[in-house]
C-alpha cells in the first residue's frame, strides 16, 4: 500500500505542487518530517531548527521570511528528494546477478583479448587483475579458454532459478577449518566422501580444477571466496527499511593474512569505496565495524559512538566538519544526548 501510495505522491509533486493533492501517506511522511524540525513546536522552521545547508533551506523558503512552513516544505525539491528515497527503498530490488552467471557472459567475449590467435586467452594477454584471471579459470589450466566457458556455462543458474550457490544462507568457514573439520586422512584434501554437506558436494565439479577427485587448499580457498561473495550480495540490501551491510568474511578474503582488504581481496567491490573511509586503498575490520553502525544505527550515537562511552567525538564521526557542528547543538566539541 505505501508502494502505491508515495508512486502517486511523486506523480503530484512533480505535475501540481499543491499540498492539497499529496496521498495521505505522503502528506503524513512530510508533516512527522517537518514535526522533527520545528522543535520550538509553533509551525514554523527557523534556520536554527533546520538541519541542512543555508542553501537547502533558502529553496525551501519559497517567500523569503526566514522561516519555512509545512507547505513550503511540502512544495520544496528537498520534499519530492524525501519521497522519492522512501519510494525507492520499498521497490522490489533489481534481479541480482549471480557471479556463475556473470563468468559465463566474460568468458563468453574473452576471446577478444586473444591476440596470438591461438583460440585461448593467456595470462599476458588479459588486462585484468590476476584474481580475475585464475577466478575465471575454472579448470586450472593457466589460460580462458573453450573448457572454461563450458565449465561456466554448465554451471550458471538454470531458467527456472537453479542455482549451485543457493543452497548457501550462510558463509562457510576459512579453508583451513574445512581441512581440519574434514580431512578425516590428513592429506590436505577434501574428498566428495569426507563431506557430508550435499551443498558442497554439488560444488566439487566446479572447483576440481586439476580434476584430482578432491580439493586441495587452493581450490578450497576459491570455492570459499566465490559461496561468500554470494552469500554477501544476497545479504546485501534492506532489512526492513534500514540498510545492512554485506557478511563480510573477513578472514577468507584477507589472503595475504596482513589484517587488510585490498581492493583485489574485496569481493564485495561495490562496497570498497563506502567502507574505505581514509581512501588509503585497504580496508580493516574497524572500518568495517564503522560502516555497519553508520549503516544500521538508529540515532547518531548509535551510528558513531564507536567506543561506546557514550560521545560522539569528530574523529570517531570523521565525517564532514560542517555536520559534525550542526549535531553537537551545545558546542562542547563532542555529540552526546544532551544535544538532543
Amino acid at each position: 500500500m505505501i508502494r502505491a501510495a508515495l508512486c502517486t505522491a511523486l506523480l503530484a509533486l512533480a505535475g501540481v505542487p499543491a499540498a492539497q493533492k499529496l496521498d495521505a501517506e505522503a502528506q503524513k511522511l512530510l508533516a512527522s518530517t517537518f514535526a522533527q524540525f520545528d522543535r520550538s513546536g509553533d509551525g514554523r522552521v527557523t534556520r536554527a531548527e533546520f538541519p541542512g545547508s543555508d542553501a537547502q533551506f533558502a529553496e525551501i523558503d519559497a517567500d523569503r521570511d526566514g522561516s519555512i512552513t509545512l507547505a513550503e516544505f511540502t512544495r520544496s525539491t528537498a520534499a519530492q528528494r524525501l519521497l522519492a528515497s522512501v519510494a525507492a527503498r520499498t521497490r522490489p530490488p533489481r534481479a541480482r546477478v549471480e557471479y556463475t552467471d556473470l563468468a559465463a557472459r566474460r568468458l563468453k567475449t574473452a576471446l577478444r583479448w586473444d591476440r596470438n590467435g591461438d583460440g585461448a586467452v593467456q595470462r599476458d594477454e588479459w588486462p585484468g587483475a590476476d584474481i580475475a584471471f585464475r577466478t575465471l579459470d575454472l579448470d586450472g589450466n593457466g589460460v580462458l579458454d573453450g573448457r572454461d566457458r563450458k565449465l561456466a556455462e554448465a554451471n550458471a543458474p538454470r531458467a527456472d532459478g537453479e542455482d549451485p550457490l543457493r543452497g548457501f544462507t550462510q558463509p562457510l568457514p576459512d579453508h583451513e577449518t574445512l581441512l581440519k573439520r574434514f580431512d578425516r586422512d590428513r592429506d590436505g584434501a577434501l574428498s566428495v566422501a569426507e563431506v557430508a554437506s550435499a551443498d558442497l558436494q554439488r560444488l566439487f565439479a566446479t572447483f576440481d580444477r586439476n580434476r584430482d577427485g578432491s580439493l586441495d587448499a587452493n581450490e578450497l580457498q576459491v570455492l570459499v571466496g566465490q559461496v561468500n561473495a554470494a552469500v554477501a550480495r544476497r545479504n546485501a540490501g534492506t532489512r526492513g527499511d534500514i540498510p545492512s551491510l554485506p557478511v563480510i568474511p573477513f578472514s577468507t578474503w584477507d589472503r595475504d593474512k596482513d589484517g587488510r582488504l585490498a581492493n583485489a581481496e574485496f569481493e564485495a567491490r561495490e562496497w570498497f569505496p563506502r567502507i574505505d573511509v581514509d581512501r588509503d586503498g585497504f580496508v580493516t575490520k574497524e572500518e568495517i565495524e564503522r560502516a555497519r553502525r553508520a549503516l544500521e544505527g538508529a540515532t547518531f550515537l548509535q551510528r558513531f559512538d564507536l567506543d561506546g562511552d557514550g560521545r560522539v567525538t569528530f574523529a570517531e564521526f570523521a565525517g564532514p566538519a560542517e555536520v559534525f557542528r550542526r549535531a553537537d547543538r551545545n558546542g562542547d566539541g563532542v555529540v552526546s544526548r544532551h544535544d538532543g
